[in-house]
């Protein structure tokens, strides 16, 4: 009797990575750093393996991802935008955006407030008198759909703007038709991280980030596990 030789399975990706032949779960950095921050991420986003948002939800402890919606924010994020421990700022170039230097000062406790000409107003509660921390807000995919998220989200505009100075030239390769001087999200964070004095912590993330690609691409061509075992 003759038994037709069974079809061979696919390996089943790691339900966190997402990478099928080698796992780098173990090798995300555990950072220090206590800074707040929020993901918007588009929904396009969600689904690219290319994606460097969703480490940084790993790596910070105080780092959340929500689904941008157009017409209002998620609700859970909307309770962040009222917290009036919290100053949200969007991390987003604009002709009138202040540096992250010139809107952070650090204190003796390392936490970073606003800074002191520097107001917020919104759904008619003013910050004033309190120092809240930082909330910076970042949104989440290529830089084409990050100007149309800004742009066609009314409930945005409120927010003030902060802009990186880039002190690096991006290392990200994984996505073709990109603008020549920008940064992937991880990229932005790292920058970040290093004009707040958070030297440890971005090269940790940046470290990661070659790791990650090189990863991606061996697991896309089927290579055997070379970095972190699952």
């Amino acid at each position: 009797m003759n038994v037709s030789p069974q079809p061979e399975q696919s390996p089943t990706p790691c339900p966190e990575c997402g990478l099928v032949y080698q796992c780098i779960c173990q090798a995300i950095p555990r950072c220090d750093s206590t800074i707040k921050l929020s993901l918007l991420v588009h929904e396009r986003e969600l689904n690219r393996e290319t994606n460097t948002g969703r480490w940084l939800v790993h790596a910070l402890p105080q780092c959340q991802s929500y689904l941008w919606q157009r017409k209002q924010p998620d609700v859970r994020f909307q309770q962040q935008l009222d917290d009036p421990r919290f100053f949200p700022v969007l991390l987003f170039p604009s002709p009138d955006a202040v540096t992250a230097d010139e809107l952070c000062v650090q204190t003796d406790d390392e936490h970073y407030h606003p800074h002191h000409n520097y107001q917020y107003q919104h759904h008619d509660h003013q910050v004033k008198e309190h120092q809240p921390t930082l909330h910076f807000i970042l949104l989440d995919g290529t830089w084409q759909e990050a100007r149309k998220m800004e742009r066609k989200s009314a409930w945005l505009a409120g927010l003030p703007r902060v802009q990186i100075t880039p002190n690096m030239t991006s290392s990200y390769r994984l996505r073709r038709n990109q603008q020549p001087d920008s940064l992937c999200t991880l990229e932005v964070v790292a920058t970040l991280l290093d004009q707040r004095g958070e030297t440890k912590d971005a090269q940790a993330l940046k470290d990661f980030l070659h790791l990650f690609m090189d990863t991606l691409q061996a697991d896309k061509s089927r290579s055997p596990a070379r970095f972190v075992q699952r």
